[in-house]
């Protein structure tokens, strides 16, 4: 029995991993059952066995990537009084993040338009994103109109492809991407009618 249960979950992880990495190939929407089970060396039955639907298989996907990439944990920089520290501590936190998480990240990103299923799949994400930017917008103590801009240019800076366009161009050193945000934001909070 213990030997059957093994096995079981030893193709369970082929299948995942099988599909994780047809999901950073070609995105989950163009990734089929049939294909998993040929990555994986199963039979496509086998796949359908442990994942019945699809969306079993992205639940099961986007849990075992996030438990590699667990996202940055925001006490780390909450705590932090000055709002120009805290929101470098925390870009720089989450585009380390990014670096490291990209590939999958980027492709279930783009796929959600053309799978619905994802945006339920990747509910803990926007959730940390809601989380992380009630604390990046702490103590900046504009008012008006350069609040609004403080707000659109954080949540600007919380998305991936920001990240990727300041970073992938291969003009900015690793770090300076999160420098050049804060820095706008900091410039509006000093003087926010310039």
């Amino acid at each position: 029995m213990r030997g059957r249960a093994a096995a079981a979950d030893q193709t369970r992880r082929r299948i995942i991993e099988a599909a994780l990495a047809l999901y950073e190939a070609r995105g989950p929407a163009d990734t089929t059952f049939s294909a998993v089970a040929e990555h994986a060396g199963v039979q496509r039955l086998t796949v359908y066995r442990h994942f019945p639907e699809e969306r079993l298989l992205l639940d099961a996907c986007w849990a075992f990537w996030s438990a590699l990439h667990p996202l940055p944990v925001i006490h780390r920089w909450d705590a932090i009084a000055d709002p120009r520290q805290r929101l470098r501590t925390g870009l720089d936190a989450l585009y380390i993040y990014y670096e490291a998480a990209g590939a999958l990240l980027e492709r279930m990103l783009v796929d959600r338009e053309r799978m619905p299923a994802l945006t339920d799949v990747m509910a803990p994400f926007e959730r940390w994103t809601t989380e992380a930017r009630a604390s990046l917008l702490e103590g900046w103590g504009a008012h008006g109109r350069p609040r609004q801009w403080i707000v659109a240019l954080i949540d600007h800076a919380l998305r991936f492809t920001t990240w990727a366009s300041l970073s992938r161009t291969g003009i900015l050193q690793p770090g300076e991407a999160s420098r050049i945000l804060c820095r706008a934001v900091a410039d509006i909070a000093r003087d926010p009618y310039a």
